[in-house]
C-alpha cells in the first residue's frame, strides 16, 4: 500500500511538472506573438518562418512539437535522466516566462 501511495505521489508530481511545461510553452507562444506585434523579433529561424506565415500556425506547430516531446517524457518518466530533463525544461520555461514579463514591463 505504501508503494502505491508513493507511486501515485511521484506520478502526480511528474504530471504537474509536465503540465507546467506545456502551460509555459503555450504562454511563451502567446507572449511571443504579442512581442512580435510590438516590434520584437523572433530569433529562432524555424519558428520565425511559421510566424511569418500565420500566428495560429506558429502556435499550432509550437504546441504540437512540445506536446509530442512531453508525451515522450511521460512515457519514460521513471528514468532518472528523463526526470532530470523534465525538471530542467520546467525551470527553463519558468525563467523564459519571467523574461517575457520583464521585457514587457521594460519595453512595452
Amino acid at each position: 500500500m505504501q508503494n502505491l501511495v508513493k507511486n501515485i505521489k511521484s506520478n502526480l508530481e511528474c504530471f504537474l511538472l509536465i503540465f507546467g511545461i506545456w502551460f509555459f510553452n503555450v504562454l511563451d507562444g502567446i507572449l511571443t506573438i504579442k512581442a512580435i506585434e510590438q516590434g520584437a523579433e523572433e530569433l529562432n529561424p524555424i519558428m520565425k518562418y511559421f510566424l511569418e506565415i500565420d500566428h495560429s500556425l506558429f502556435l499550432l506547430v509550437k504546441i504540437t512539437i512540445v506536446t509530442a516531446c512531453l508525451s515522450i517524457f511521460w512515457k519514460n518518466k521513471n528514468n532518472k535522466i528523463t526526470h532530470f530533463g523534465i525538471i530542467f525544461c520546467f525551470v527553463i520555461y519558468l525563467l523564459l516566462t519571467f523574461y517575457h514579463f520583464y521585457m514587457i514591463n521594460k519595453y512595452f
